[in-house]
C-alpha cells in the first residue's frame, strides 16, 4: 500500500482559523469513535480479551516488571540486560501477537484463542524483536544524551535538555504505532518506525488521546491489580487496532480523494 505519501498532505486553507478548528473537530470525532470502537470490540470479544491479557501478563508483563524492579533497585548493566532481553523477546512480541489476533478478529475471521495467540507469536516473533530492539536502542541512546545534557556544567549544553525530553517523548508515542504498522502492512523494521513517525506527526490529537486512555487504562488497572492480569492487554490491543484502523481509513480517503481530483 502506498499512503506514505498521503500523511504529508494537508488540505488547502489550513492557516485559516475556523478551517483548524474543522480539523481539530475531526481529528477529536476520529478518535472519540475509535476508542468507542475498540472498547466495543473488547466488550464483543471479552473472552479472547480475557484468555490474551492473562497469557500476556504471564509471559511479557509480569517477568518485565520483575526485571525493571530489580534494574531500578540496583542500577547496573547486568540487572539492565535481563530487561531489555523481556522487553526485546517476549514484551513487544507479545503485545504484537494480541494485535495481529485483534485485526484477524476485527476483519470478521475466527480465531481459536490459544492456536491462534501462539500462531501469531510465532509468526511476527523475528520482525517483533528487531523492532523491539531498535526501539530500545533509539530509546537508550535518547536517555544517555539527555543524562550527558543534564549534568553539563554549560548552562547552553543544559539548555538542550529539554529539545531531548521531546525527542524521548516523541519516540514513545512512535513505539505506540510501531508494532500496529508491522502487523497491518506487514513491512520490516524500519518502515514500521518510519510510517509511524509519520502518523504520530501527522495525528497528534488521535495519537495524544490513545496516549492517555492507556495510560489512565494501566494506572487504573496496576491499582486495581485484577484487571492488569485479565483485561489490560487485551483491551489495550482492541484500542490500538480500532485507532489504526481509522488512521489507514482516513488515508484510503485523502488517496481517493486526491485520485477524484485529479481525474476532474
Amino acid at each position: 500500500m502506498r499512503w506514505a505519501s498521503w500523511a504529508s498532505r494537508r488540505p488547502s486553507g489550513c492557516e485559516d482559523g475556523r478551517h483548524g478548528l474543522s480539523i481539530l473537530g475531526e481529528s477529536l470525532a476520529r478518535a472519540g469513535k475509535a476508542l468507542a470502537r475498540g472498547f466495543r470490540l473488547s466488550y464483543d470479544y471479552l473472552g479472547m480479551v480475557l484468555v490474551g491479557s492473562s497469557l500476556y501478563f504471564v509471559v511479557g508483563l509480569a517477568p518485565a516488571i520483575v526485571t525493571l524492579t530489580a534494574a531500578l533497585q540496583v542500577p547496573s548493566l547486568l540487572t539492565l540486560l535481563p530487561f531489555l532481553g523481556t522487553v526485546v523477546f517476549l514484551t513487544l512480541p507479545g503485545f504484537t501477537a494480541l494485535l495481529a489476533v485483534s485485526r484477524q478478529l476485527v476483519e470478521g475471521e475466527e480465531v481459536p484463542a490459544l492456536r491462534g495467540l501462539w500462531r501469531a507469536f510465532r509468526t511476527h516473533f523475528v520482525k517483533a524483536a528487531g523492532l523491539a530492539g531498535a526501539e530500545c536502542l533509539i530509546l537508550l541512546i535518547l536517555v544517555a544524551d539527555l543524562l550527558f545534557f543534564l549534568q553539563a556544567g554549560s548552562p547552553v549544553v543544559r539548555a538542550l535538555a529539554g529539545m531531548w525530553v521531546w525527542l524521548l517523548i516523541f519516540a514513545l508515542t512512535v513505539t505506540i504505532w510501531a508494532p500496529a504498522v508491522m502487523v497491518w502492512l506487514g513491512k520490516g523494521v524500519w518502515y514500521a518506525l518510519r510510517q509511524s513517525a509519520l502518523i504520530v506527526l501527522d495525528n497528534l490529537v488521535v495519537t495524544w488521546i490513545v496516549v492517555a486512555v492507556l495510560a489512565v487504562l494501566g494506572i487504573v488497572s496496576t491499582v486495581l491489580g485484577a484487571p492488569l492480569l485479565l483485561l489490560f492487554g487485551g483491551m489495550s490491543a482492541f484500542l490500538v487496532t480500532a485507532a489504526m484502523e481509522a488512521i489507514l481509513d482516513r488515508y484510503r480517503s485523502l488517496q481517493a480523494d486526491g485520485k477524484a481530483g485529479e481525474q476532474r
